[in-house]
């Protein structure tokens, strides 16, 4: 596609957020997903956390409705680890999965495989984020 899907997110980031606090007493949520690609997730984490920076905004605070989540290379992989296809965070998946599926992933934990040893670091961490994340918001109205 044209630009660069991870400028996007460094560009919209900060301004979501500052969305969403302008509002506090509305139960506004942000969840923010980026492939880390060929950076680690480390390393993607902190170019989020620069560009909250460049942009004045502080970080998320521990009660805000915030959910950050990176994938490795794509959120496709972590989808089919979590629906109990095996395979590594570490490799493209081919298969494409459909946009209802990912909402399913992140809001309907409990259905999902249980973890499995082909469960890379970046899912672990992912999933105990969006179970946070779906405890903080509630259910939807």
């Amino acid at each position: 596609g044209q630009g660069s899907g991870k400028q996007f997110v460094n560009q919209q980031y900060p301004p979501e957020l500052k969305g969403i606090r302008r509002h506090p007493k509305e139960r506004r949520a942000l969840a923010v997903v980026t492939d880390a690609d060929e950076l680690t997730v480390q390393q993607r984490e902190r170019q989020l956390a620069e560009a909250l920076k460049n942009a004045g905004v502080s970080h998320p605070l521990a009660e805000e409705r915030v959910c950050v989540v990176i994938p490795k290379w794509s959120i496709e992989t972590w989808i089919a680890c979590m629906y109990g296809v095996e395979e590594s965070e570490n490799n493209k998946i081919a298969k494409r999965f459909e946009i209802a599926e990912a909402a399913n992933a992140g809001t309907d934990l409990a259905r999902l495989a249980p973890q499995t040893s082909a469960w890379g670091p970046s899912l672990v961490e992912g999933r105990a984020r969006l179970a946070q994340f779906v405890q903080k918001c509630g259910p939807i109205e």
